[in-house]
């Protein structure tokens, strides 16, 4: 009876999640409005994808190559394509091929994900469910999850890295197998979810973590080194096995593409400027968004999880190093660890350390953007402002002051910020000195509200379970603030401006393929295939993989 109640109370802890970030979107889920801004990725070239991964799966064709798109490129062979991710699978089945709003639903549902993820991890590691309702909320509508908004698969690899990291410290610690497998069939998924570069940053944190558990076990012995390296072999044996239908070919084919070999200065393009990294604290001060962004640097996430977060994640750190022997503070001290870490490497051209990573690490020299690094230092974040927050939920001792200096720091944060802070902002350029000048007063606000919050809570729990309301509204409130001259469309006015238009640019049809015709828009695909009428051709490609090269795929073209 006891774990029937249990499972219905971390169900129900996941539904006001849910809540939390239906009312995070309520402009797109009830007021008609379309994400994201301007349309992205999301509008130009995962949607078509979608739709025809959908629509060959739906009459029975894996669709190996893509005739659609230019002169043919290859479909199962870009990692972008996520034909055989599951949750793609099931969407296709339940949807046949996906509207544009379906496509918006699939965005919100992963950064629920995210944050559901982050919940289990942080329960996981034995903390209490308000604790990890905040380090969910915390994660999900971090920095990178609401920049990359517009890129589905992006958000949905990122989604996986908390389970990913429980099922793996629980394979490390009991020494089970089956745990390594789980966590072999979590990296599979996310490969499978079809972003290359993020899948990259998740096999990063693993290999930081094997290399922490290694150091922190050596006293134990041989043995447990042993078997944590053989875990490990699992781990990465069941996931590259799991997703090699996908990730051979496009490791193949990426040596054809122009990410075969990045320069060092093209492969650091936007890195973390040390500048932005006010942006931790005043997420506004250099603008939002596109039209808002006045930076002299190329904008990229700044890792923005929250004032409330970092507070809490400072009284993370108090209980961590101060309770070694307790098991489930282990985790804890790899993500001490990992949070400067993160910060260092996504500064990429700005610190030597992530040209370490582009010389010798495989693939990193085929991929840009190190900002997004910036995932592992918000899921580290939240993590421990987790810890934090079950620290001031669980009984103490009344010679414990630790909620009291952390809370009187946090209030003189505040008191600094506005110092220092206000004289910047007016230095800024004259149009933006009341942006930077705003986002640095709520900022302090924060601040002082999240410090006078921790202090409560060392007297009255009940000031606790406020702050991931506090951090909720923080969210919330940043995430509206203007950010230019831009506004939003109504969704359908895009969608049907979309599917209207001369379709070789976005790589989806005008029309539907018919027994005798298929139009492509303003070009034809002629390099391929023969322009004569009717004529069968094999569709191959220089740049195709082996494994597909040679497949042959009927067109029936018109001539020109």
């Amino acid at each position: 009876m006891r774990q029937h109640r249990e499972r219905f109370l971390d169900l129900a802890v996941l539904v006001l999640l849910a809540l939390v970030v239906a009312a995070f979107f309520w402009p797109l889920l009830f007021a008609g409005q379309w994400i994201p801004r301007g349309g992205g990725d999301l509008v130009s070239f995962l949607w078509p994808l979608y739709r025809f991964g959908a629509r060959s799966l739906r009459a029975g064709v894996v669709p190996l190559w893509n005739p659609h798109l230019y002169s043919g490129a290859p479909f199962v062979a870009d990692n972008q394509s996520g034909l055989f991710y599951p949750i793609n699978l099931l969407t296709f089945a339940l949807f046949g091929e996906p509207s544009y709003s379906v496509m918006e639903g699939l965005t919100v549902f992963h950064i629920w994900l995210a944050g559901a993820n982050m919940f289990f991890l942080a329960r996981g590691l034995g903390l209490r469910r308000p604790a990890a309702l905040f380090g969910g909320i915390a994660f999900a509508l971090s920095d990178l999850f609401l920049t990359h908004i517009g890129n589905l698969n992006l958000n949905a690899t990122a989604a996986w890295l908390p389970l990913l990291l429980l099922l793996t410290h629980r394979a490390l610690n009991e020494g089970r197998a089956t745990w390594a497998a789980g966590a072999g069939a979590v990296l599979a998924i996310a490969a499978l979810a079809g972003h290359g570069q993020i899948l990259l940053f998740l096999a990063l944190a693993l290999v930081i973590y094997f290399l922490y558990r290694l150091t922190a076990d050596w006293r134990r012995g041989w043995r447990y080194e042993l078997r944590t390296l053989s875990l490990a072999g699992l781990i990465v044996a069941v996931g590259v096995s799991g997703a090699a239908l996908t990730l051979l070919p496009s490791w193949e084919m990426a040596a054809h593409t122009g990410r075969g070999h990045l320069p060092y200065d093209e492969a650091t393009r936007y890195s973390l400027s040390p500048r932005a990294l006010i942006g931790l604290l005043s997420p506004g001060f250099y603008g939002r968004g596109v039209e808002g962004f006045w930076g002299s640097w190329e904008r990229v996430e700044v890792g923005y999880a929250g004032v409330t977060t970092l507070v809490l994640a400072v009284l993370g750190v108090w209980p961590t190093t101060s309770k070694i022997r307790h098991q489930r503070l282990a985790l804890g001290y790899f993500f001490v660890t990992l949070v400067p870490l993160a910060f260092a490497l996504a500064m990429g051209r700005h610190t030597p350390l992530y040209g370490l990573l582009y010389r010798y690490a495989p693939t990193f020299d085929q991929v840009r953007a190190p900002a997004r690094l910036i995932l592992l230092a918000d899921l580290s974040l939240a993590a421990l402002a987790a810890y934090g927050l079950d620290h001031l939920l669980r009984p103490r001792r009344s010679s414990e002051t630790s909620e009291v200096w952390i809370g009187l720091a946090a209030l003189a944060a505040g008191a600094l910020l506005l110092t220092v802070g206000l004289p910047q902002a007016q230095a800024v350029p004259p149009d933006r000195v009341q942006q930077a000048s705003a986002s640095i007063i709520a900022a302090a606000a924060l601040l002082a509200l999240s410090g006078l919050l921790v202090w409560l809570a060392g007297r009255f729990r009940w000031a606790a379970c406020l702050l991931p309301l506090l951090l909720a509204a923080d969210n919330y409130l940043v995430s509206r603030r203007p950010s230019g001259t831009g506004s939003l469309t109504r969704r359908w006015s895009m969608a049907s401006t979309i599917l209207a238009a001369s379709t070789t640019r976005w790589g989806w049809p005008r029309t539907r393929p018919t027994a005798g015709r298929w139009e492509s828009g303003a070009r034809r695909s002629t390099t391929c295939c023969p322009s004569s009428t009717s004529w069968p051709a094999k569709a191959t490609c220089p740049a195709a993989s082996r494994w597909f090269r040679s497949i042959p795929i009927t067109l029936r073209l018109t001539s020109t």
